[in-house]
Parts: structure tokens; sequence; C-alpha cells
């Protein structure tokens, strides 16, 4: 799964048409499990 988004310039102009995007993707990232650990040594 793509960590990254690409958002056309004309649209990162009018913060207001992405504002529901970012909340919906906090919403989700913020429920999410953080990933295990990884033990070296």
């Amino acid at each position: 799964m793509p960590e990254f988004v690409t958002v056309p310039d004309r649209l990162l102009q009018d913060t207001k048409a992405l504002r529901p995007y970012f909340e919906v993707s906090y919403a989700y990232v913020s429920g999410l499990k953080p990933k295990a650990s990884r033990k070296t040594g």
C-alpha cells in the first residue's frame, strides 16, 4: 500500500476542498494499531 498521495496544484491551493479528505485520512490512521518493533541484536 502506498504511503503517500499526489495532490494536483490546483486542489492543493483550495484547502477548504482538501479538509474533508484530511479528516477522513486522519481518522483512519488514528485507528490503526502501531507496527510491532523489531528486536535487534
